[in-house]
This record gives C-alpha cells, structure tokens and sequence, in this order.
C-alpha cells in the first residue's frame, strides 16, 4: 500500500453503496476502517476494509474513538459522500507533518458569529482555519489520544459536531489554528438522507461550539 502510517476511517449510517465505491477506489492506498452505525443492515461482504458493524447507532464521535483504537501514526476521517483523489490524500498526509488537523473544508469567524451560519467557509482552498469540519481530514493519532480524556470522553456520543469538539479541543490543548488544503475531490450522492437534512442541524452544531466555550474558555 501507497500509505501504510495512515488509516481510512469511514462512517456508515444511510449510504452503505457510497462506503463500498470508496473502499473499492481507494483499498490500494492505505487501510481501510468502515464503522457501520446502523444496527439493522450488517455489512459483511466488504473485503477490501475491516468492517466494524456497531448493535447500535453511536453517532459520529464513534470514528474518533475508532481511529483511537485501530489508528496508525495518521487518521484520516472521511464523510461517506466524499470521494478524495489520490493527490488530495497525498497533499493531506504531507500536511499533516506540520498540523495536529488538516482538511479539505473548514470554519472561520467562530470569535463574531452568534450562530452557525454566520461563519466563514473555506472549501478546497490553503487556509488557516478555527474549525476543520467533516468532509475530508486527516489528524495525528497521538494528539488525537492526547485531548480523549479531558475532552472527548466528557462528551460521550453527541449527536451533533463531533468533528467541531475535535477541532476545538485541539486548538484549546495546543493553542493552534489548523489547515485547509487546495484540493478537488469527488462529491458522492447523497440520496437526499444525512443529519445536515435536520431542521435543527445547525442549530444543534452551533450550541456545541457555545458548550464547549463555556466549558473550557
């Protein structure tokens, strides 16, 4: 394999024919993690990734706590509707060299904004940002152990940001901006299902931001 210090962790709930099209694009890269989080459809015949098929839906913060349990020196976290080109994974992964959290989109504003929509994107783009958010994103592995404890674990399995208290708890820890990369990647369908189609998406993201200030500002 191209990359073997890094894991792929993807995570399943609604779209398991996207999560079988990037295990089968991207198996001769690096390893493979699939974290299944839909009790009532097993993925079984998956044989180019270690298939982990959870009795119950543990939201997103499960792939952390996998990538923590079955990490190499390098994680990268990958949204199912997502296909990143090799170069991305490459530029990622040569990134992550010099940043505890690197990604392909990102937050900015998070000191001004008084609610979620109200932040800066950065999509695709080289950038230092305030939150790396879902997509695509590659963390080191031990920095990722080094925040479980104090931050992570308190949070249990939250429905919403897990990808926001991972970004946060990094910057609180080691007082650090992250980084975006310029990159194009793939973008999967999305068959109209996901947690960003809730009414109260984005609401439940931003008061995780206000939570986590509160708690360690």
């Amino acid at each position: 394999m191209l990359l073997n210090d890094t894991n792929l962790v993807i995570l399943n709930y609604e779209r398991p024919e996207n999560v079988f099209h990037i295990a089968s694009a991207l198996s001769n890269i690096l390893p493979i993690i699939v974290v299944n989080n839909n009790p009532k459809v097993k993925i079984n015949n998956l044989v180019n990734a270690l298939v982990l098929n959870n009795d119950e839906n543990k939201y997103c913060m499960d792939r952390w706590y996998k990538a923590l349990q079955f990490g190499r020196k390098y994680t990268i976290i990958l949204d199912d509707d997502i296909l990143p080109s090799l170069q991305c994974i490459k530029d990622l992964r040569k990134e992550a060299e010099n940043s505890y959290l690197v990604g392909i989109y990102g937050k900015n504003n998070v000191a001004s904004a008084n609610k979620y929509e109200d932040l800066d994107d950065v999509w695709c783009t080289e950038s230092s940002v305030d939150l790396v958010v879902g997509a695509c994103s590659i963390v080191d592995t031990e920095a990722l152990r080094s925040i479980a404890d104090q931050y992570l674990l308190p949070w249990g399995l939250p429905k919403r940001g897990d990808d926001l208290i991972v970004s946060l708890a990094l910057s609180h820890k080691y007082k650090v901006l992250h980084k975006t990369i310029t990159t194009k990647v793939l973008s999967l369908p999305t068959h109209g299902v996901g947690l960003n189609t809730s009414k109260d998406h984005y609401k439940l993201r931003w008061d995780v931001i206000n939570q986590f200030m509160h708690k360690y500002n």
